[in-house]
């Protein structure tokens, strides 16, 4: 019996899959998973499988290293009604600036706002202390960073 296909997973990784396969002739499978893993700056895949028997298995990982984004600040401490101007940057793997733009936004349910241009404003009063995390996703979402914001009454 052949590999299973994996449907969602990377050709380049199905390809090992297959691979593998080949190499261990004859072996009748009895699961197979795959899963995907996006990261911030890297992709990772990992296919795992085993034979009836379990006495033959395989586990691969691959991280696909992609553009890194940077934050700055990474953190911050804010009390009510203060600003903080983020910003980001995006590095090819080779260490040269990745050009594209930035979507910024706030963690779901976070308290304060925060501009198209990265700027987070605390809200005007705060019961307790309280923390956002601002998020900037480079170009295709691909990559991204994320800052810390702690709130202090």
């Amino acid at each position: 019996m052949p590999a299973p296909v994996l449907s969602s997973l990377d050709p380049k990784v199905q390809a090992i899959f297959d691979a593998l396969d080949a190499y261990i002739q004859g072996t009748s499978w009895a699961n197979a998973t795959a899963s995907v893993m996006l990261t911030g700056s890297q992709t990772t895949h990992t296919i795992t499988t085993a034979d009836r028997t379990n006495s033959n298995g395989v586990s691969y990982t691959e991280r696909i290293a992609g553009v890194r984004v940077t934050i700055d600040p990474m953190s911050v401490t804010l009390s009510p009604g203060q600003s903080q101007q983020f910003t980001a940057a995006a590095y090819n793997p080779d260490g040269s600036a990745a050009s594209g733009t930035f979507t910024w936004t706030l963690t779901q349910g976070a308290p304060g706002t925060l501009d198209a241009n990265g700027l987070y404003t605390a809200p005007a009063s705060l019961a307790g202390p309280a923390s956002a995390q601002v998020n900037a996703a480079f170009s295709d979402g691909q990559a991204w960073a994320s800052a810390t914001v702690a709130l202090q009454p």
